[in-house]
C-alpha cells in the first residue's frame, strides 16, 4: 500500500512538472513551442489536448519530423481520427506521414471523390500501421468507380491477410482487436464483392472464416442466409436466419429475415408456411412500426435525445416506443458505436481533469476546444442513432412490399392449380437428414438434448421440395372443377 501511494505520489509530481513546462511554453515565442507542448500533453496522458497543438504545428510548419509524425499515430490512436480531421484541405495535402495521409483520404472517401481517396491512401507504406485501413477504404472506393473484380478482390485479400499480421504482432490486446475488426470488415466486403459476381462459394467460404464470437458475426447470418438461398439450398437458408430465435440473439431482429423465411419456403413449395410467415410478418411488424416511426419524428431535432436514450432503463426505452429496447441493445453491440463511445468517454475524462488544472491562459483555450470536440462527438453519435432507428423504420416499409408480392404470387400460383385441377403431391411434412445438404467439411450436429449456444449458426432444415412433381385431378363431366 505504501509503495501504491509512493507511485501515485511521484506519478503526480511528474504531471505537475510536465504541465508547468506546457504553461511556461504556452506563454513564450519559441518556434517550436506547439510542437513541444503536444509531446508535453502527451507525455501526461492528454491526448485530445495533444491533438490541439499538433494540428497547431502542422498549420504553422506543414512539414514534420519523423518522431512527430509517430506523435501524431499515438494521438490519432488514443483520441480518435476526428480528433485531427478539421484542418483545412490545402494543408493536410502538403503535410507528408501516413496519418494526415489516412484523414486526407477518408475525407474524401465521404466526399464521395473516390480517385482523390485512392491516390492519396496508395501512398501509405505496407509497413505503416494504418495501412490496412487505407485498403478498407480503397477497396469500395474501387468497386464505386467501377474497377475490375480481380483488382478489388485482391485489395480486400490483401487488407484481410496485413490485418492479420499486424494482429499477432500487436503489442497489447485492444490493438490486437482493432486489426481483428478490420481483418473481419475486409472478408465481409471480400464475401459481398464475390456474391454481386454470383460466385456463391467464394462467398461463402469468406463469411465462414469470422468466428462466432466477432461482434459482426450475427450480421452477417442474414448474408450467409442469403448465399444459400443463391446456392439452391434452401433448407440451409432457413436454419441460418432461425438462429435469431436464439435467447442468445433476441435484441437482434431483422425484418429482412422474414423474406428470407417467406421466399425459401416458396422456393420449396410450402406455399402455407410461406403465406404464414408473411401473416405472422404483418401482425408483429407493421403496427409497431407506426408507433416507433411517430416517436422518431415528434424527436428527430434533438440534440441528443437517440443519445441519451442508449443509456435508458430498459422501462424507459419501451416507453418511446417499440422495438427502441431491442434496437438500443443492438446499436451498442456495434462496433463504430463503441469506438465513438470510448473516444466519447476518453474526451470527458481529459475535460474533468483540464478543469482541475489551476487558472492559466491555455486551461482556457483548451477547455473550450475540448468543449468542442464534445460536443460534435454527442451530435455525430445522436445523428448515427437517429439514422439506425429511421432505417430500420424504411427496412419495414420496404420488407412489407416484397411481402406483398411474394403473398400475392403464392395465391396466384395455388388459384392456378385450381383452375387446372392440380395439387402438390406431398403434404407439409416433418424434415428429414437426407434432404440436408452439406460439404464434406461441414459437421453434423444432431441437436438432442443440446442447448441454442451449442452449435449457434449451423443450422439447416431437412423440408422435402414440394415441386417436383405434380398429380392431375379428374373429374367425372371431364370439364373444369
Amino acid at each position: 500500500m505504501k509503495q501504491l501511494l509512493i507511485i501515485c505520489l511521484l506519478f503526480s509530481l511528474r504531471a505537475e512538472a510536465e504541465l508547468g513546462k506546457a504553461f511556461d511554453l504556452y506563454l513564450s515565442n519559441k518556434a517550436q513551442k506547439q510542437e513541444w507542448i503536444a509531446y508535453e500533453m502527451m507525455t501526461s496522458e492528454h491526448f485530445f489536448v495533444a491533438s490541439i497543438f499538433a494540428k497547431r504545428h502542422i498549420l504553422s510548419q506543414g512539414e514534420h519530423s519523423t518522431i512527430f509524425e509517430e506523435a501524431l499515430e499515438t494521438i490519432a490512436t488514443k483520441a480518435g481520427i476526428e480528433a485531427l480531421s478539421d484542418l483545412p484541405d490545402e494543408v493536410m495535402q502538403k503535410t507528408s506521414g501516413a496519418t494526415m495521409t489516412l484523414v486526407l483520404g477518408l475525407r474524401r472517401f465521404r466526399e464521395k471523390h473516390y480517385q482523390a481517396a485512392i491516390d492519396a491512401l496508395k501512398t501509405i507504406s505496407p509497413y505503416s500501421r494504418f495501412y490496412p485501413e487505407a485498403l478498407m477504404v480503397i477497396g469500395p472506393s474501387l468497386y464505386f468507380l467501377g474497377s475490375g473484380e480481380d483488382k478489388i478482390i485482391q485489395t480486400y485479400q490483401t487488407c484481410s491477410q496485413s490485418a492479420e499480421k499486424m494482429a499477432k504482432d500487436a503489442s497489447h490486446e485492444k490493438l490486437r482487436r482493432y486489426y481483428e475488426l478490420i481483418r473481419e470488415n475486409c472478408l465481409i466486403h471480400l464475401a459481398r464483392q464475390s456474391y454481386s459476381k454470383t460466385k456463391f462459394n467464394d462467398s461463402t467460404y469468406a463469411y465462414e472464416k469470422i468466428t462466432k464470437q466477432s461482434y459482426r458475426w450475427p450480421y452477417i447470418l442474414l448474408e450467409r442466409a442469403w448465399t444459400s438461398f443463391k446456392l439452391g439450398d434452401y433448407n440451409r437458408a432457413l436454419g441460418l436466419v432461425a438462429t435469431y430465435g436464439s435467447p442468445l440473439l433476441e435484441s437482434y431482429f431483422f425484418p429482412e429475415a422474414e423474406i428470407v423465411k417467406a421466399v425459401s419456403y416458396h422456393r420449396l413449395c410450402l406455399y402455407d408456411d410461406a403465406l404464414q410467415v408473411v401473416e405472422n410478418y404483418y401482425q408483429n411488424y407493421k403496427p409497431k412500426s407506426e408507433a416507433l416511426e411517430t416517436a422518431l419524428k415528434e424527436n428527430k431535432d434533438t440534440f441528443d435525445f437517440f443519445l441519451n436514450l442508449m443509456f435508458e432503463e430498459r422501462s424507459e426505452r419501451e416507453k418511446v416506443g417499440p422495438y427502441v429496447a431491442g434496437l438500443a441493445i443492438q446499436i451498442r453491440k456495434e462496433v463504430k458505436f463503441n469506438l465513438d463511445l470510448i473516444t466519447l468517454r476518453r474526451a470527458e475524462e481529459e475535460l474533468q481533469s483540464v478543469l482541475k488544472w489551476p487558472d492559466h491562459p491555455m486551461k482556457k483555450d483548451v477547455t473550450y476546444e475540448i468543449m468542442g470536440m464534445i460536443s460534435h462527438l454527442k451530435k455525430k453519435m445522436n445523428f448515427y442513432v437517429m439514422e439506425r432507428m429511421v432505417s430500420f423504420v424504411n427496412e419495414i416499409h420496404r420488407t412489407s412490399y416484397e411481402m406483398f408480392n411474394i403473398k400475392l404470387d403464392i395465391l396466384s400460383k395455388k388459384r392456378n392449380l385450381i383452375y387446372k385441377g392440380e395439387k402438390l403431391v406431398a403434404d407439409r411434412a416433418r424434415g428429414e437428414l437426407k434432404n440436408v445438404k452439406r460439404r464434406a467439411d461441414q459437421h453434423y450436429y444432431e441437436f438432442i438434448g443440446e442447448f441454442w449456444a451449442d452449435e449457434l449458426g449451423e443450422y439447416s432444415f431437412g423440408l422435402k421440395s414440394n415441386c417436383e412433381t405434380l398429380q392431375t385431378r379428374t373429374t367425372s363431366t371431364g370439364g373444369q372443377p
